[in-house]
């Protein structure tokens, strides 16, 4: 009961209250959404800094140098055009408030996952108030989008696992106004053959990247080329999310991939760096559909495979520690795991001993990455080595679970749980 009250307590003071403010990147959401209702997309830069010092008039003169500082596609600029008809305040409390409902959501589908495989007792409830501390309370607090495409990502996973694999489709089309997120799940399912769930996901987003710019008169190759400029811009040096490991410390220590970790390794960017990368890159989505290529055989074999690619995104494509989250199904995993061994051995105790260990475990990575971080970045000799900013721990963590979830695929006791004994046959692959 106390953990459960802790995690209460963890969101509303680490979420709720300081989020009760328009945070910068909500100001940034604000402009590109002004700048769509004026049907003009913000991916020229002078155009958007001009709107952006309408929300923001304390952002840096430094700042105003930025090229691709907005490189979200064309319909997150419809979405967030929403938010421009409430004054600003108004509007982040509204998120803020949406983002509380979301998280709720979010607990609760995960606890109908688990209950799929066991009980849902006081252990599990416990366990599920830690969750937050991923990459929730952050999105909360800076008034981000990661807690809606949680929640998108987990609604595609269990409409597909029930047999709805148009609508699960459509849920994983709808993450695309944030497109680092959408593209492995696709392949994954484009591998199983999964034609509907793919087709369905294909016409989404084609209906959410074009409807917007025809309904508005906007030439959508023009507009779409311009993103693409935008994104191409990204990496540029002194750019605001470059992944350059000599940029500001507040620019570059967030990041959770691999590219981030090996070229703070390498120190910068250079032809071996970028070969090593690539390759590395190549090794990880080749050895996790190696270990995939087996189909599903078991309801356990299905929720690893969803944690495994959700893993193997945060770790080959772009994502900031707004993005942990992605994480949160492999936690859910290795707690299956452990209560399963467990269970098994008939010692209850020790369930609860391993809960204790796994949620210690969730909470120090997730607490411990706030201490490296505040350490290197008082530190001058380090905040300013790209070396020692390889010393952050998030990317190696994202990395170990990945590989802790390919180990368990692998393994002929998976997650050692309770099959379904319901719904079977409308969950066999098409």
């Amino acid at each position: 009961m106390l953990l459960i009250l802790l995690g209460i307590v963890g969101i509303i003071r680490n979420g709720v209250l300081p989020g009760d403010r328009a945070f910068f990147d909500f100001k940034v959401f604000c402009a590109a959404g002004e700048l769509w209702r004026e049907r003009v997309l913000p991916y020229d830069a002078t155009r958007f800094w001009a709107e952006l010092s309408r929300f923001s008039p304390e952002s840096r003169e430094h700042n105003r140098k930025l090229q691709a500082i907005h490189v979200y596609p064309p319909q997150a600029s419809a979405f967030f055009a929403l938010l421009t008809r409430l004054p600003i305040e108004r509007a982040a409390r509204m998120l803020l408030a949406a983002n509380v409902a979301l998280t709720v959501l979010v607990l609760l589908m995960m606890g109908r996952i688990l209950s799929w495989f066991r009980p849902i007792g006081l252990v599990e409830l416990a366990f599920l108030a830690t969750l937050p501390s991923v990459g929730l309370y952050i999105n909360l607090r800076n008034s981000q989008w990661g807690i809606l495409v949680l929640a998108l990502l987990l609604a595609s996973f269990m409409l597909e696992r029930s047999g709805r694999r148009g609508a699960a489709g459509l849920a994983l089309a709808l993450t695309s106004f944030k497109p680092s997120f959408m593209p492995l799940f696709a392949l994954y399912h484009l591998l199983r053959g999964n034609w509907r769930f793919v087709a369905a996901a294909a016409l989404g987003l084609a209906a959410l990247s074009i409807l917007p710019l025809i309904l508005t008169g906007q030439p959508p190759l023009t507009r779409l080329l311009e993103f693409q400029h935008a994104l191409a811009l990204r990496d540029a040096p002194g750019e605001f999310l470059s992944t350059h490991p000599r940029e500001r410390f507040t620019i570059n220590y967030n990041m959770i991939h691999l590219e981030a970790l090996l070229l703070r390794l390498f120190g910068g960017p250079s032809a071996l760096a970028s070969a090593t990368v690539t390759l590395a890159s190549v090794a990880m989505v080749a050895g996790t559909a190696w270990v995939l290529r087996q189909a599903p055989r078991t309801e356990q074999d299905h929720l690893l495979d969803f944690a495994i690619v959700s893993a193997l995104s945060a770790v080959v494509i772009y994502h900031r520690i707004y993005d942990l989250f992605l994480l949160s199904p492999g936690f859910l995993c290795l707690y299956l795991r452990a209560a399963g061994d467990v269970e098994q051995r008939g010692r209850w105790l020790w369930l609860w001993l391993w809960a204790g260990v796994l949620i210690a475990f969730l909470l120090l990575c997730t607490r411990f990455n706030g201490w490296a971080t505040g350490w290197v970045s008082a530190t001058p000799q380090l905040r300013d080595s790209p070396q020692a900013r390889a010393l952050l721990p998030m990317p190696w963590l994202v990395m170990a679970m990945l590989l802790a979830l390919l180990q368990l695929r692998r393994s002929p006791a998976g997650l050692a749980a309770r099959q379904l004994d319901h719904r079977q046959d409308a969950r066999q692959p098409a």
